[in-house]
């Protein structure tokens, strides 16, 4: 970008650049790059590193050979364009589209496990108290969807409970509670447009019957909603501690496959893999197992003692795993004998590797 002065009102006004230096697809050699450092370009973008193979880069180069626009600003307009189906009325306008779309805090929000899978899944260390996509994400999701498609990497298993969260009657309730306090304050706000020259006191604004018929119609029309067991406080418990896949923003029975019924390696310690009716809701209801717990996140965590050199640590606290944590893990059998000093008694030891079962020596 240049500036120069307007002789009619001597304001200084900047103008972006229209002359092409390289064409898009040059192979970079000397004199180009005299011609870059004349024109006083600040940055270039590179199609191919040095060392990269061809075909880590077929895909952006397809896309850059498809892609008609020659700057960030066209690239913007182009986005706005496919977005609002009009032409952008400037570029800061067409900017603000795209930042509202995913960098806004008030409009786009990752929320807590969006934030942990991504950094998870993308080996990133984003802060957590970033909600919002990063350019930085951006970039290494496409990095990946590219390893992806040159079978560097592998596609998520859906049934992995890494891949599942547990979203308890409190969040449920919590999003309810949102729903009914938006509609409260779009109430309140047409109450104060209406009684604009009135005097009046917050009870003549605020109607909170809004917000209890939300919650009533949660936990009276819900399709989960279910008159507790209480035979016995054993039936009680065991309904307490069911999980289920239907509902809202989950399968329904008549599309839910076979995998998804079928029992994962990672629901060992984490679901109880035999109690399941024998309907046609077979798979889709299940039970915690007695020592899993729910962490902040929603995933389910089981515990583990450490082995450490072949020996069980004895005097160690018991810790807990997601199904995450666990992926790499050698893990025994819970009846596994030892004696007093952590020593496996015998010389042989069944194990589970993912989803693998084999005897080994500890």
């Amino acid at each position: 970008v240049e500036d120069f002065v307007d002789e009619d009102t001597g304001e200084v006004v900047s103008i972006d650049r229209n002359e092409v230096i390289l064409e898009r697809e040059t192979v970079l050699e000397d004199e180009h790059i005299d011609m870059v450092i004349e024109a006083g370009v600040k940055s270039i973008i590179l199609s191919k590193e040095d060392g990269a193979s061809q075909a880590d880069y077929t895909i952006i180069y397809n896309t850059l050979q498809k892609d008609t626009s020659n700057s960030e600003k066209e690239a913007v307009e182009n986005i706005y364009r496919a977005l609002r189906n009009a032409e952008p009325p400037d570029e800061e306008t067409a900017r603000g589209i795209i930042d509202r779309l995913f960098f806004s805090d008030k409009r786009y929000d990752l929320g807590d496990v969006g934030r942990y899978r991504i950094n998870r899944k993308l080996k990133m260390n984003t802060p957590d108290e970033v909600k919002v996509l990063t350019k930085a994400d951006i970039i290494a999701i496409v990095k990946y969807l590219i390893k992806l498609i040159n079978s560097k990497e592998e596609v998520d298993d859906i049934d992995h409970l890494s891949n599942r969260r547990v979203r308890t009657v409190g969040e449920q309730l919590y999003a309810q509670f949102g729903v009914g306090l938006a509609r409260m304050a779009r109430t309140i706000r047409e109450r104060m447009n209406i009684r604009d020259n009135e005097v009046f006191t917050p009870t003549d604004l605020i109607n909170a019957r809004t917000l209890s018929s939300v919650i009533n119609s949660f936990f009276g029309t819900n399709q989960l909603s279910q008159f507790m067991d209480q035979t016995n406080p054993l039936a009680e418990i065991t309904h307490k501690r069911r999980l289920s896949a239907l509902g809202p923003g989950g399968l329904s029975r008549e599309r839910a496959g076979f995998e998804v019924r079928d029992v994962h390696y990672t629901h060992y310690g984490r679901l109880c893999t035999i109690e399941t009716p024998e309907g046609p809701n077979i798979g889709l209801i299940s039970s915690l197992c007695v020592h899993a717990k729910i962490n902040n996140l929603g995933f389910i965590e089981t515990p583990y003692k450490r082995v450490e050199d072949g020996k069980v640590v004895v005097d160690s606290d018991v810790i807990y795993l997601s199904a995450e944590d666990e992926d790499g893990k050698t893990i025994a059998q819970a009846n596994a004998e030892y004696d007093d000093k952590g020593n496996f008694i015998t010389p042989r030891v069944k194990a589970r590797y993912e989803g693998d079962f084999p005897i080994i020596e500890p």
